[in-house]
């Protein structure tokens, strides 16, 4: 104790001869200074100055300026858009939608389940409609195989409802993850065969204006609005509801052909063009030499179902696929091994299930881990069918020029859509999907 009190003694002594020290030295400078009068003159302007910054930016600024903004930014999927929205609500009714839309004058932004990628999901400081909430089945009609729903439905879930009517969707994308708004606002095809954009199943709309006013859109009511918000990407008005044509669920079996490029028009007109059969095709253009088309088909058929589920179920845990995706990524050998021995080990069983297992994939299966520094984005091309061959050389020089790493391009064909005023295929097409 008596060593503690010795020690503390002692830093007091040195910190008071320390002071005494820096006081004094200060006093001769300023006795210094008053005794040298050029000297005093520049020194007191420039302690005036220093005391007048100090106190300008005491009380200059904005008080706010250490304040934390509210994240309210949206992404789309592919987390390489980030938009600053300035509000954001999640409506339930169409009534929630229309005091939305009147409680302001600035612009409007509308989401779903957020895949289209570029930014179109939402606009600078906007007002950003969620529609993931606005999610109920309105009615279903058995008898005319037709259902309306709220926009803001995903197809999974839709399927769920109409599968156990043993229904199904007419027209939708691959994967069954996206709002029905959305994929009307973009007006999305999918692998179906002997159909053009979705517009083709859509019967009616139920439409939230600019101004607030609730419209029906058909092609016998309304039809200009019909058209131009079917394909519109929310440009018009917000899609609330929609009346769906709907078809039976049916077996469907899976073949597939690896057909030459130079083949492939020839082929697809022979034996899948015009065969009503023929319910979901694409074809897989293989990178990087972009030669060979495998050609994927699922057929009706009464035979026994090889996979008895009805629809895919939600939450699997899909650990194999990204990191084969993964796999595939690793420039032209991932490529290769892909071509010559993982295709041909997933096509060669046979495959028969229900047309509602076929139709209800979950983007999960390939998803990555994490999308933090890395992430994959999808482009797509449509192309008139007659021109596939010149195109395709062209597509492959590009992306061998810029050294993309393209895991898949599928082909997806897809008949004229002269319906919607934004129509993407006012001509036979086939869809690149990359």
């Amino acid at each position: 104790m008596k060593k503690m009190i010795a020690i503390l003694r002692l830093i007091l002594s040195v910190l008071m001869r320390a002071l005494y020290f820096l006081g004094s030295i200060s006093e001769r400078s300023i006795l210094f200074i008053h005794r040298k009068k050029r000297y005093s003159i520049p020194f007191y302007s420039f302690i005036g100055y220093v005391l007048f910054v100090v106190i300008l930016v005491k009380i200059s600024g904005d008080t706010d300026f250490n304040k934390v903004l509210p994240n309210k930014r949206v992404n789309d999927v592919t987390q390489i858009n980030p938009i600053q929205v300035g509000k954001v609500v999640q409506p339930h009714s169409v009534e929630e939608i229309v005091q939305a839309i009147q409680s302001t004058t600035g612009a409007i932004s509308i989401g779903g389940g957020r895949f289209s990628m570029g930014g179109q999901i939402g606009f600078e400081n906007s007002l950003h409609i969620d529609m993931r909430k606005f999610n109920k089945i309105i009615a279903i009609d058995k008898k005319k195989k037709q259902v309306t729903i709220q926009s803001g439905i995903i197809w999974r879930d839709l399927q769920q409802i109409i599968d156990r009517e043993n229904l199904s969707v007419k027209i939708m994308q691959t994967y069954a993850n996206f709002t029905v708004g959305g994929s009307i606002s973009v007006n999305c095809h999918g692998r179906y065969i002997g159909h053009g954009p979705i517009i083709s199943s859509v019967l009616a709309l139920k439409i939230v204006t600019a101004s607030g006013e609730v419209i029906m859109a058909s092609r016998t009511e309304n039809e200009d609005v019909f058209r131009a918000v079917v394909g519109g990407y929310g440009g018009i008005g917000v899609i609330a509801e929609a009346t769906l044509q709907l078809v039976d669920n049916v077996k469907v079996e899976r073949q597939h052909n690896l057909v030459e490029l130079v083949d492939y028009n020839s082929f697809f007109n022979n034996t899948i063009r015009n065969d009503a059969n023929v319910v979901f095709q694409n074809g897989d253009l293989y990178p990087p030499r972009y030669d060979v088309i495998n050609n994927i088909s699922w057929v009706k058929t009464d035979k026994e179902l090889t996979d008895t589920t009805r629809i895919t179920p939600k939450g699997i845990n899909y650990w194999k696929e990204p990191k084969m995706v993964g796999f595939v990524s690793w420039g032209d050998f991932g490529k290769w091994i892909r071509r010559k021995l993982i295709d041909p080990s997933i096509y060669r069983p046979d495959k028969v299930v229900w047309r509602n297992r076929e139709a209800s994939y979950d983007v999960a299966e390939l998803e990555p881990k994490s999308r933090e520094k890395r992430t994959y984005v999808l482009q797509e091309y449509f192309i008139p069918v007659n021109n596939i061959q010149s195109f395709i050389p062209k597509m492959k020089a590009i992306y061998n020029k810029y050294d993309v790493n393209v895991i898949n391009v599928s082909l997806r064909h897809a008949y004229p859509d002269k319906e919607s005023f934004l129509s993407w295929a006012d001509e036979e097409v086939f869809a690149f999907v990359i």
